[in-house]
């Protein structure tokens, strides 16, 4: 009995030494991502010693102004709109369910020629921009954006990216890829409920789907995937931080409006939380019938 107290007592030890070692490192980890310019000296050292990774800067902007800049399809699926944000009751909140509005983006698909999208990434590159509606959103930079390849945003909106090229060119393609895509609510909510948009035109039916490969590691996303979609277009798995040209682009813009992220010394607010109704209930409609 004394042997196993004894051992306990070392393995708990060595827990907590273990646990010091992560928060030392996650503190060192946080200091040096809130300073742009050491952080961008810590990222060039990367690139140096693994010559895969490559470090760009770009100016980001909307898909809509990028698509009106050049002369791109760009289709307004549905208008701005007040949207329903519903407030449930929670510890510490005595209101009560309620339910709040809050103005919407408008839904669209683009039509994007040339495009480089970044696997488990959600903005796309194209001609020295990053387009990112979220980003463009942010008009109080209340917004945490940074995120796998997406390093840092500075005050005049330049996006740092590190990528590794996968020297592969598609022919065509339409973007369900984003961040946190391997998190149930992400790829359900944001990813799958936009095939609502693309499944209205049959000109996209025959067009593969990009999906981030981390999908069909988890079963129960591959049966979403299957359930979704109906037209059994060919599923092109994407690497993460892998950086692919995409000579035909079809975009379904957003319809889930949330940051990935809020910074720590913010309010969130009601409309970081709109979500297009229609979106979720043409998934739980699609699954259902299977």
């Amino acid at each position: 009995m004394e042997k196993i107290k004894a051992a306990i007592k070392k393995r708990k030890t060595l827990y907590l030494i273990a646990l010091f070692f992560v928060k030392i490192f996650w503190a060192i980890h946080r200091f040096v991502k809130e300073r742009n310019a050491l952080h961008h000296l810590v990222l060039k050292i990367k690139t140096l010693i693994n010559t895969r990774y490559k470090l760009n800067s770009y100016q980001i902007i909307s898909v809509k102004e990028f698509c009106s800049k050049n002369n791109l399809k760009y289709l307004v699926v549905e208008k701005e709109q007040t949207r329903e944000v519903c407030i449930p009751n929670y510890y510490g909140y005595r209101e009560g369910k309620s339910i709040r509005t809050a103005i919407s983006p408008e839904i669209y698909i683009a039509e994007l020629t040339d495009a480089e999208i970044i696997g488990a990434n959600s903005f796309i590159i194209a001609d020295d921009y990053c387009l990112y509606d979220m980003a463009t959103m942010d008009d109080e930079k209340r917004y945490d954006l940074r995120c796998e390849s997406l390093k840092t945003i500075d005050k005049n909106n330049i996006a740092l990216v590190m990528s590794i090229n996968s020297n592969q060119i598609l022919e065509e393609a339409i973007f369900l890829i984003g961040f946190a895509s391997s998190n149930y609510f992400h790829f359900t909510i944001e990813l799958l409920s936009r095939l609502k948009y693309i499944d209205l035109f049959e000109e996209y039916r025959q067009i593969p789907l990009l999906i981030d490969e981390i999908v069909f590691e988890i079963p129960q996303f591959r049966e979403l995937l299957q359930a979704m979609n109906k037209y059994n277009h060919q599923i092109i798995p994407i690497e993460k931080q892998r950086r692919y040209m995409v000579k035909r682009l079809i975009y379904p813009s957003d319809s889930s409006w949330m940051p990935i992220n809020v910074k720590d010394d913010v309010s969130l607010k009601d409309e970081d939380f709109m979500v297009a109704k229609e979106g979720i209930e043409h998934v739980q409609q699609t699954v259902l019938k299977k």
